[in-house]
């Protein structure tokens, strides 16, 4: 296990996991199509917070709503 801490190992697999619960909720809630969204382009990948809230990420990208529930704004 000591290894697995100083080589980073462990981070990378809590990461993993992390994403794969991301990607199973979002496919669970929305189906394929919503989730193939976070590939589009760097701006609709989730944000870290938004990992662990997938619901944030659908509100952000899918309805256009910024964190505080107002449209997000237009993109440059």
């Amino acid at each position: 296990m000591l290894f697995w801490r100083l080589t980073g190992l462990e981070l990378k697999l809590q990461q993993y996991r992390l994403g794969e619960a991301f990607s199973r909720a979002i496919h669970d809630r929305h189906g394929i199509t919503v989730l193939n969204r976070a590939w589009e382009s760097p701006s609709t990948l989730p944000r870290p917070d938004e990992l662990r809230d997938p619901d944030r990420w659908y509100r952000r990208v899918v309805l256009g709503q910024a964190p505080s529930g107002q449209p997000a704004p237009a993109p440059a």
